[in-house]
């Protein structure tokens, strides 16, 4: 993408410096739509940047990590080291769009990826609901669980579920 982009702007600058040998009403119409062009290039820089810099009509645009994600996995990584059995046990994901929720998730041996959530999942230390699946999960756990809102990136929340025992020793723990 690059490689054109140069010669466009290239020609760009070549018509630019031509523009003084036109007719006046040329030039004029020329500064008007080079105006235009240029407004009209902004709004969208604008748009794709902050206002849909995670919509999926742009796939390949690098959204960065919710900064309420980084520090999950310093309370991820204390809850690890108060109760060492639950990285052996699977901690469970439920949704699409989960990215990069497993990069935070490494430390732990055994985790599960489902669309909807199951029963067996009561027993999950840890349930990671993606908002396209946050009302079902909530269904399911809402009695052994107790739920933590999130965010993944920008604009895409998640809900964490930590069993209730552990929730209550992490008390226990800091108090």
């Amino acid at each position: 993408m690059l490689l054109p982009w140069v010669h466009v702007c290239l020609l760009s600058g070549f018509c630019l410096s031509m523009i003084g040998s036109y007719h006046r009403i040329t030039q004029i119409c020329l500064g008007c739509f080079i105006l235009m062009t240029l407004v009209f290039q902004t709004q969208q820089s604008i748009a794709s940047s902050q206002a849909f810099e995670n919509d999926a009509r742009s796939p390949y645009a690098y959204v960065s990590t919710s900064r309420d994600l980084v520090s999950l996995e310093a309370w991820l990584m204390q809850l690890g080291e108060m109760t060492p059995e639950i990285k052996d046990q699977t901690v469970a994901v439920v949704g699409n769009g989960y990215w990069p929720l497993p990069w935070y998730l490494r430390m732990f041996n055994s985790i599960g990826y489902w669309d909807l959530p199951e029963v067996n999942m009561i027993d999950a230390p840890l349930v990671f609901a993606i908002q396209d699946s946050a009302q079902p999960t909530n269904a399911l756990l809402s009695d052994s669980h107790v739920a933590f809102p999130r965010g993944l990136r920008t604009n895409v929340s998640m809900t964490l579920y930590l069993r209730k025992d552990l929730w209550e020793k992490w008390i226990e723990t800091q108090a």
